[in-house]
């Protein structure tokens, strides 16, 4: 696991980008070895740091990439090349080599990225912040590596009515799109989207609902009624706003999504003026600002669809593997199912 490191001695972000490095045996108890590459402070290497410096760090892995270039990453930072987007490469996730000089992608903050073995490319996840309707929104932007190259970023998913409606309905004023994970799901993609709902723009909460696309390029939908996935209000660890990480695991018959559940709501130690109130701030360096927390959820269950009182699902899957269909129409199979129509008086598990 690679997770942002936050330092006691925060200096007010400008040491936000450190980067840590955990191994598990279990996917639950973490520990962090002592790597000895990075001298903290001039308190020695003694640490789980690793050498490269970056904010929203996210790491994959390119099946077709060189040794050297096995392990990708992309992270916003600020360099003499200008504030942006960089990449990176490592052939052991530990020791990193930056990409380029100058940012591959011209905005800043969260960005995640995975490798889909079915689509054959690494699809990224950015956030930009046009204007919609006069006002800056945060939206969820796509770009691509493929052969070995960097695309440049498209806008992809715009908060639009219902995501104000949504916010408004909960107490909030507004719903911008913060970030999102991503898993691929055969020739398509599911995304984890970060919802924001705040009362000014920058005082608010995440939570998380599911959005899918079908397959390469195509537009990302909402799951009907988007209801969340993931829910700040539920957390006993961390009830203030949850961010995913880039991408779930598979451990045995089930599929894990890691996720930071923080302490405080999103802005908390951040006035009205938009600068940072150092006594909030102290208060959120003391509690320690965010917990790790996973989701789980049975292999191949995350999605459903339901037909009342009576329809047809039609299923075209490339291989046919086995189908067993017990009850009322339920159809169990192991991904991917039969090709067909399937009369449905009940829920179709996918």
């Amino acid at each position: 696991m690679w997770s942002q490191a936050w330092p006691r001695d925060w200096k007010n972000g400008a040491n936000s980008g450190l980067i840590g490095y955990a191994v598990s045996a279990d996917w639950l108890a973490w520990r962090k070895p002592k790597l000895g590459l990075v001298d903290y402070a001039g308190k020695g290497k003694d640490n789980n740091l690793i050498d490269i410096f970056g904010h929203s760090f996210t790491v994959f892995i390119d099946p077709e990439a060189p040794a050297a270039s096995r392990y990708g990453a992309t992270m916003s930072l600020r360099r003499e090349g200008g504030y942006g987007y960089y990449t990176a490469h490592s052939a052991d996730g530990l020791k990193w080599e930056y990409d380029q000089l100058a940012p591959q992608w011209k905005s800043v903050d969260v960005i995640n990225s995975i490798s889909h073995p079915g689509q054959r490319r690494g699809p990224v996840a950015l956030k930009f912040t046009p204007l919609i309707d006069g006002i800056r929104r945060r939206s969820i932007w796509n770009a691509e590596l493929r052969e070995g190259r960097w695309s440049e970023a498209h806008p992809a998913l715009l908060p639009d009515g219902l995501t104000d409606t949504d916010a408004v309905s909960r107490g909030y004023s507004c719903g911008d799109y913060y970030g999102m994970g991503m898993m691929p799901a055969g020739s398509g993609t599911v995304g984890f989207l970060w919802q924001f709902r705040s009362s000014n723009g920058m005082h608010g909460v995440n939570d998380v609902p599911l959005v899918y696309q079908a397959g390469r390029g195509e537009r990302w939908e909402h799951v009907p009624g988007r209801p969340d996935f993931i829910s700040h209000a539920d957390l006993g660890f961390g009830k203030g706003t949850s961010y995913t990480s880039s991408c779930p695991v598979t451990v045995g018959d089930e599929q894990w999504l890691y996720f930071t559940a923080y302490t405080r709501t999103h802005g908390w130690y951040i006035d009205n003026e938009g600068q940072i109130d150092d006594k909030r701030m102290q208060t959120v360096i003391d509690e320690g600002l965010s917990r790790i927390g996973v989701a789980r959820w049975p292999k191949w269950r995350l999605f459903g669809f339901r037909s009342d009182p009576k329809g047809s699902l039609t299923l075209s899957p490339t291989t046919v593997l086995s189908a067993n269909v017990l009850g009322e129409g339920l159809l169990t199979p192991p991904l991917p199912g039969p090709t067909g129509l399937l009369e449905s008086r009940g829920f179709a598990a996918l």
